[in-house]
């Protein structure tokens, strides 16, 4: 074994040695990488070394063509589709959620011009797109970085929500598909009278002005995400007992909010979760569950599919439900689900807590699972 894993670094500083070179990896090299059935953790920390060097991530033009034509251009995208392939894993997994939003503009480039990415939808390649203009800094820079993107969401692929929601923003200025106003204007008005993806569909893309090359192309390697998305919260038992005495002592209502929100997005959107100890007339406080939809603008009514648990209680089981205009926040009642009586005395009833089944001491674990959202 120790043999082994001195063979490993020595080949993993011979990678690390050619990829600064001033060539950068050669095309064997760089092939036999892009191959690869997964990347062991000692090749990952090549990667920014190989992106810093490659000849196709030094160039500065915005246009995706020279980055494609340059040495090893596709060959580096390939690799990079070994890695970040899956974009909806990526989300999943912070080291590579962190790479991926510090890849050199060119890199993100070639990865978001794939239609060999693995999504749910379309959706998550905007979100990808978005997440990466809001991690740079350099306000000088955002409008190129802006320019180079935005040409590569193929826009028609998204979902009705999510080219509503951008439509319906009172100020685009600042959004990353901000320069396709109008076709995106005309978009929403044809996804609602003609189905996606259909032969007329495409038909009358051809006839929306100044729309991007990229609305031409046809969907990615669509994977539908098999019961949508979950997010989960461990939520310390002793937080929430002060948080229901704070309540009744104050005489208003205490919200702990989770520390943690989701970065999976579905259909564009991040969610994040609390919980509420209200007090109710009688005095009395009871304890519910929240999660809110991250990013809905003001005055869009959506549609939910949901499920919230609490353990393995379920606490609310929805289909559909009608959210909006304004308000994009589900609740559950915990109190009224584990058959709990409305906290009194000092707002915490250890016992019944215990025979609802409910855990005293430790931490509780709430799960939201997000089906849908239209």
């Amino acid at each position: 074994m120790v043999g082994v894993n001195a063979a490993a670094q020595e080949a993993v500083q011979a990678l690390t040695t050619a990829a600064r070179s001033q060539g950068g990896l050669s095309a064997a090299a760089t092939e036999a990488l892009a191959t690869l059935p997964a990347w062991p953790a000692c090749l990952l920390q090549l990667l920014p070394t190989i992106m810093e060097h490659a000849p196709c991530c030094k160039l500065s033009s915005a246009d995706l063509a020279p980055i494609k034509a340059a040495a090893n251009g596709s060959r580096i995208q390939q690799l990079l589709l070994a890695v970040f392939g899956d974009l909806e894993a990526v989300w999943a997994d912070a080291q590579l959620r962190q790479m991926l939003l510090g890849l050199p503009l060119p890199a993100m480039q070639l990865l978001l011009s794939s239609g060999e990415l693995c999504v749910a939808s379309e959706d998550t390649v905007l979100f990808a797109a978005q997440q990466y203009v809001a991690a740079r800094h350099d306000v000088q820079q955002l409008q190129a970085i802006t320019a180079a993107l935005a040409p590569l969401v193929r826009a028609p692929q998204l979902s009705m929500f999510a080219v509503s929601s951008i439509v319906l923003l009172g100020d685009l200025s600042k959004h990353l598909l901000a320069a396709y106003s109008s076709p995106l204007r005309a978009l929403a008005s044809l996804q609602r009278v003609v189905e996606a993806g259909t032969e007329g569909y495409y038909e009358y893309l051809g006839l929306i002005p100044s729309a991007p090359a990229s609305w031409r192309l046809g969907s990615r390697q669509i994977r539908p995400a098999a019961g949508g998305v979950r997010l989960e919260w461990r939520l310390p038992v002793e937080q929430l007992r002060q948080a229901c005495r704070d309540s009744f002592a104050q005489k208003k209502p205490k919200l702990v909010i989770c520390d943690v929100g989701s970065n999976l997005p579905v259909y564009g959107l991040q969610w994040t979760m609390a919980s509420s100890c209200i007090l109710t007339a009688c005095g009395a406080v009871v304890v519910n569950l929240m999660a809110a939809a991250l990013g809905v603008p003001p005055g869009m009514f959506a549609k939910n599919s949901y499920t919230m648990t609490c353990g393995e209680l379920m606490v609310c089981d929805k289909s559909r439900e009608l959210m909006g205009p304004d308000h994009h926040t589900v609740c559950g009642n915990l109190s009224n689900t584990a058959g709990l009586q409305p906290l009194t005395g000092d707002a915490w009833d250890e016992a019944a807590w215990a025979a609802a089944g409910l855990p005293t001491s430790g931490e509780l674990l709430l799960r939201l699972q997000v089906h849908s959202v239209e």
